[in-house]
């Protein structure tokens, strides 16, 4: 109610100015009017005015072309000289109405902290730009950049630093907007220029990183959604060439590409030179270095790593084995452990361990990590795969994560490696709907489709679903996979031979 009462308030006040405004320029039609002012006034209003300013400077050309002389000319320029005053003290009077219009309309609180251009002094505007935003989908955009790569250049950087730069950034990016903006009377709100400049400091800091884009479509009645990265050297420039074209050719938009252009381009200098004269690896780092605390481990794993390090790996294992009984879900001590398999060619050890890993991961919602630990479950250069259940709750996460590629092949390396299990049976449905209805490849659905009917775990429900994607299958597929024969399919004879048994 009180946010309520003054809002109305405001716009009875701020509509006294209007009236007051309208009159004020009725009466002097050669005033001139800010660009901020002409987006109040209504376009009716604004084309008379403009028509009525045309007559007048028309009226004033034709005294001059009839030629006054003698005393009258003196006359005509001691008028034309009261007039001048008059009018500079009109506009005067103008432009303080303008501004006691807009302090109320748009806010006291931004008048006074958002930059201006045009406007002399406020040098603290500089700096408070940053602060205030237009809106919440401004604010929520600004900082969702910010959280995207600031913390990563604060971490090499430390607070202090960080806070000074971004800073920085943000003066030289209101600083190159003031200087090239078209529009020096409209005002420049939001933190972008600053966060532009970490964009650019991240393009030095992490050049080769590689940054990961998400995509979510609508195709009829089918929702697609993925993932895929792309390296920070590709991305920011193309981002930054693309706020330059824009600086160059929107002059109209509400956006400012210049401040984007200024701080990027502080950020990135700042950083180079940084990374030239080898500040951060002289200073920074050390300084940083000194502040963190380190992971120290705890005894008895130090004991099983030296056992494994001098050559008793079977009593590392045991001590390592009393760390997971104690503590289930400790991931340096399973690591630990999965290395020492690993060095030993135990295949039974990998597997088991490596899918521990792998599950405690999956629940952490650790991605890169579970695909790390796969890769690393190898013996000799050949890879040893997780059990069938780890397997299938990796599959059935990428799934849902929109990682389709990585879930389909986790599913084809159970039916590959795992063929008599249960979720074989589970694997084959969900690769053969994939065939059918995504990658309509109907050959290979239909060959998922009878290995899935003839299933030793098959029952009547699962079979008579499979003999529905047999013949949606050949409807699709055309004259080769409708003649097809199931007794064709490859592997086929292994399930019906568990079958007879």
């Amino acid at each position: 109610p009180q946010r309520s009462l003054k809002n109305k308030i405001l716009k009875k006040f701020s509509g006294y100015y209007v009236e007051d405004i309208v009159e004020h320029i009725g009466k002097h039609p050669d005033l001139e009017l800010s660009p901020a002012l002409r987006e109040v006034l209504s376009e009716h209003f604004l084309e008379e005015y403009d028509e009525a300013q045309r007559r007048s400077q028309e009226a004033a050309a034709k005294l001059r072309e009839d030629g006054i002389t003698g005393g009258m000319a003196h006359l005509e320029r001691l008028t034309n000289n009261i007039e001048s005053l008059e009018l500079l003290e009109a506009q005067d009077e103008l432009d303080r109405l303008t501004e006691e219009f807009l302090s109320l309309a748009l806010g006291g609180t931004y008048r006074r902290y958002e930059y201006i251009p045009s406007r002399e002094g406020h040098y603290h505007t500089l700096v408070t730009t940053m602060f205030i935003h237009g809106g919440l989908m401004h604010l929520f955009g600004n900082m969702l950049l910010f959280f995207l790569c600031g913390p990563f250049v604060e971490d090499r950087w430390g607070r202090i630093l960080f806070t000074l730069f971004y800073l920085a950034s943000g003066v030289a990016a209101t600083l190159c907007h003031g200087f090239l903006t078209a529009f020096p009377d409209i005002p420049l709100v939001g933190a972008s220029g600053a966060i532009a400049g970490v964009m650019g400091a991240f393009l030095i800091l992490f050049f080769f990183t590689k940054i990961k884009f998400l995509y979510f479509f609508l195709l009829g009645f089918r929702f697609f959604k993925g993932s895929f990265e792309v390296p920070s050297y590709v991305v920011l420039p193309l981002w930054f060439a693309q706020q330059y074209y824009n600086a160059m050719t929107l002059e109209n938009s509400p956006v400012a590409f210049w401040a984007h252009v200024g701080g990027f381009a502080c950020g990135f200098a700042i950083a180079g030179v940084m990374k030239l004269s080898s500040l951060e690896e002289r200073y920074i780092s050390p300084n940083i270095d000194r502040q963190i605390t380190y992971y120290e481990a705890p005894p008895l794993l130090e004991e099983a790593m030296d056992k494994w390090s001098n050559g008793q790996p079977q009593e590392a294992i045991e001590i390592l084995n009393r760390i997971l009984k104690q503590t289930p879900h400790d991931t340096n001590a399973a690591h630990a452990l999965f290395q020492v398999y690993c060095s030993m060619d135990d295949e039974a050890g990998v597997q088991k361990i490596g899918s521990r890993l792998i599950e405690i991961f999956i629940k952490e919602n650790q991605l890169d990590q579970v695909k790390e630990t796969f890769k690393s479950m190898k013996i000799n250069s050949t890879q040893v795969f997780p059990t069938p259940r780890t397997l299938f709750n990796m599959a059935v996460v990428f799934e849902n994560k929109g990682e389709t590629t990585n879930a389909y092949k986790a599913y084809e390396k159970i039916v590959v490696n795992y063929s008599n299990n249960a979720l074989a049976l589970k694997s084959l449905i969900k690769l053969a709907k994939y065939s059918l209805e995504v990658e309509q490849d109907y050959m290979q659905a239909f060959e998922y489709f009878v290995l899935a009917k003839h299933h030793p775990a098959a029952d009547a429900s699962v079979a008579e679903l499979a003999a529905e994607g047999i013949e949606q299958s050949r409807q699709h597929g055309g004259p080769e996979v409708a003649e097809m024969d199931e007794a064709d399919v490859e592997g086929l004879e292994r399930y019906e031979a568990l079958v007879s048994q």
